[in-house]
């Protein structure tokens, strides 16, 4: 299986859509397919304490320093996630483990909610057909939370900065 990486996005692209996000004008015109060294050190895994996903001058995938907020600018965001979080999973009882696999998931959901908005700038879907649209991302065998174009940003962003607190 191949995958790509996309420095402008920044993110991991599966060869099995790139046929689909093509057609819907979605792909993203800087990726670049990883080796295998590249796949095994940077798809799927944790960065480094400090560390994000980014990409070097000439598009190939690395760790870079994350930028420090000052004291301010992190408890701006830490009250806008503990907002966020406590509206929309607060009183759903879920919890949401912070695993390779929902990370993977929450990936696929958002790049086709990015598909669909494609669609909507070029005219192709209708606003409120987008906003319409629901996918269940899987928690667990049991479990399905259901997200929304305006609740994967929110969900995302509170997902990515609670598990990198986690490894």
């Amino acid at each position: 299986m191949k995958v790509y990486f996309s420095k402008s996005k920044p993110g991991f692209f599966l060869d099995a859509v790139k046929k689909t996000c093509e057609n819907l004008k979605s792909w993203p015109t800087d990726a670049v397919e990883m080796t295998a060294d590249e796949i095994s050190t940077y798809h799927g895994k944790q960065p480094p304490t400090g560390k994000r996903l980014g990409g070097d001058a000439n598009g190939r995938p690395v760790w870079v320093n994350k930028p420090q907020l000052s004291v301010e600018e992190q408890a701006i965001v830490d009250n806008r996630l503990a907002k966020h979080t406590g509206e929309l999973y607060a009183d759903s009882g879920i919890t949401v483990p912070f695993t390779n696999e929902v990370a993977n998931g929450l990936m696929q959901i958002k790049n086709g909610f990015d598909a669909a908005a494609a669609l909507v700038a070029a005219g192709d879907m209708s606003q409120a057909d987008y906003d319409a649209l629901s996918v269940n991302l899987e928690i667990s065998s049991t479990v399905k939370l259901p997200l929304t174009p305006a609740t994967i940003l929110p969900f995302s962003a509170w997902f990515w900065t609670k598990r990198s607190a986690f490894f």
